[in-house]
């Protein structure tokens, strides 16, 4: 079963830094493995510091956020799609179509991605949780945040500043600028004019890296107890609040889950 579109919600005992305390929204999952981005990292970066023209159309906090260990020098634009065109619904296209939109993935490049690493954050890549603390281990084949969005896509992982890959739509082609990916949820041609965007969607974050997991690795994750598997909801990918996320989201749940909400940052501190 996919959980394409669905939220992780890090276990509290998951202490990795890299996903301590996240909410990731799960923009792929297949037979390969998942990809998706962290919602609750607000860097202290400018959109318009990296992607120039671009701040002024993304919803606020209007900064970039780091999406997960892995590309920290590819950009990632998320959508809240606007209605699709008369006579074309992509949630109903068949299989077919949907592997055309993940082949137009777009990763933007960075024009300064060296200014994302801050001491003690998840741009710190490479530090492997301990037993018992699922998480990122950079790019090693570990557990957690570590694979490759074109492994799991199928997609080009293009981007602009030199990065592999084939050019997605944009301007001057007949595909959208917004290509719904899963259930409401887009990717957005990053390389688009930002003037040309406007009007297409509800929402949009622009991320710095992403989290990837390859074949099996999320499953294990999830049956070990590192992740609760939630349905997501539009304004978690747009919250104005970014810390409380993780609470709050937990808190919806009800039952167990909410009275992890509650749960102390570090228990070894109690």
């Amino acid at each position: 079963m996919t959980l394409s579109g669905r939220l992780l919600v890090a276990a509290p005992q998951l202490l990795d830094p890299n996903f301590h305390r996240t909410v990731v929204l799960l923009l792929d999952h297949n037979d390969e493995g998942a990809f998706g981005v962290v919602l609750n990292r607000l860097l202290p970066v400018e959109v318009d510091a990296v992607l120039p023209g671009w701040q002024d159309v993304v919803s606020r906090p209007d900064g970039l956020f780091q999406g997960g260990p892995v590309g920290l020098d590819g950009a990632i634009g998320v959508a809240v799609a606007a209605p699709a065109p008369p006579g074309r619904d992509l949630r109903d296209d068949p299989a077919g179509s949907r592997d055309e939109l993940l082949e137009g993935l777009r990763g933007g490049g960075l024009d300064d991605p060296g200014s994302l690493g801050r001491p003690g954050s998840p741009g710190d890549r490479g530090e492997p949780g301990d037993r018992g603390e699922p998480g990122a281990t950079g790019d090693t084949g570990g557990r957690g945040g570590t694979g490759d969005a074109g492994d799991v896509l199928g997609a080009s992982g293009a981007g602009r500043d030199g990065l592999s890959g084939q050019a997605a739509s944009g301007p001057g082609s007949d595909e959208p600028v917004v290509d719904r990916l899963t259930g409401v949820y887009g990717l957005v041609d990053l390389d688009a004019d930002p003037t040309s965007v406007v009007g297409r969607f509800s929402g949009l974050r622009i991320f710095a890296g992403h989290s990837g997991w390859g074949l099996g690795q999320l499953e294990e994750e999830i049956a070990e107890g590192a992740w609760f598997v939630v349905p997501s909801e539009p304004s978690d990918v747009f919250t104005d609040d970014p810390e409380t996320l993780w609470s709050r989201v937990l808190q919806r749940q009800g039952g167990d889950l909410a009275m992890l909400a509650h749960y102390p940052p570090d228990v070894r501190l109690n």
